[in-house]
């Protein structure tokens, strides 16, 4: 029998591929409500504006704490992780929400987003399960300065930003992957 934890593990091993699912299935839903000629499928002006802020604030987090974290070296705190302890996935979720407000519809948006919440929420558990094993009470002083993913101040303490720490993280996926699915939806619409 499958128990949670094992759950939480194979969500937060394969998350990248659930983003993706969760974001074609946007394009796919998208895509098929403009061929049945859904009111639904117009995008309004007001839904791209909010998705487009989304997105590029949330890909912009995430590029900030990808070239900040030095993973295998020690406990990142700086920057982005000085304010919130899971800036990389609250970028995704951003980024997801985004998404789906560009998708312009209020079913799907809360569908996909509740969908990436609870694929964030299971990796988040799964990694600070790890990451309190491994540095312990440094973990643990960590935990109680600094929230899991909203922001009790917005000043954030000095960060070195490197652009080999961005590569190493693979940051450049998440860049590639915007790009796509930014010119799935324009391609979809002008089709």
């Amino acid at each position: 029998m499958v128990n949670t934890q094992d759950w939480v593990a194979l969500i937060a091993k394969h998350r990248i591929h659930f983003t993706t699912m969760i974001v074609l299935s946007l394009l796919a839903w998208k895509f098929i409500a403009m061929q049945q000629n859904d009111d639904a499928a117009s995008h309004s002006p007001l839904h791209i504006g909010i998705g487009l802020i989304l997105v590029g604030c949330g890909l912009s987090l995430r590029t900030w704490a990808a070239g900040t974290l030095r993973k295998h070296v020690g406990l990142t705190t700086t920057g982005p992780y000085s304010i919130i302890r899971n800036p990389l996935y609250v970028g995704t979720f951003m980024m997801v929400a985004g998404f789906a407000a560009i998708a312009d519809a209020s079913a799907i948006v809360w569908l996909a987003s509740v969908a990436c919440l609870a694929m964030c929420v299971c990796a988040v558990l799964h990694e600070e399960r790890k990451l309190s094993d491994h540095f312990g009470a440094d973990w643990r002083q960590y935990t109680l300065a600094t929230p899991r993913f909203v922001p009790r101040r917005l000043a954030p303490q000095n960060s070195t930003w490197t652009l080999r720490e961005w590569i190493r993280n693979r940051e450049y996926q998440a860049v590639l992957a915007t790009m796509a699915g930014l010119s799935a939806l324009a391609a979809l619409e002008a089709f």
